[in-house]
């Protein structure tokens, strides 16, 4: 498990964070 230190919340569990993909597609405002 990794700990990604936050400035506002502390450490938080690396489960948190997610890829978001590729930066030159564009997604839709709402799915």
């Amino acid at each position: 498990m990794l700990l990604i230190p936050c400035p506002w919340c502390g450490p938080r569990d690396e489960a948190e964070f997610h890829y978001g993909g590729q930066a030159h597609v564009a997604y839709p405002e709402d799915p």
